[in-house]
């Protein structure tokens, strides 16, 4: 553990850790999870629906259900269902 720390001493964190995130792709997902809500505005879901509907990973879709809730855009219930935000 010492030797590694000594090799990445120095080096900025983008240097010593890629960015994995395919950041075109993930703003492509959030305009189409929006779109899809404003073309239903009653459709309330659990994350769950919203992973199968979109076929994404359970880790990427709680990140992308916290960004559009931190951006205002979707707001989630006390049943756990995310649904657009009234604007």
């Amino acid at each position: 553990m010492v030797r590694r720390e000594r090799a990445t001493a120095g080096r900025s964190p983008a240097a010593r850790s890629p960015e994995r995130r395919n950041l075109e792709s993930r703003e492509r997902i959030l305009h189409e999870i929006v779109r899809e809500f404003d073309d239903f505005p009653a459709m309330r879901l659990t994350a769950a629906q919203v992973r199968r509907l979109f076929t994404l990973r359970p880790d990427v879709c709680q990140r992308v259900l916290t960004a559009l809730c931190s951006d205002r855009l979707l707001d989630v219930g006390r049943d756990g269902r995310y649904g657009r935000r009234d604007r």
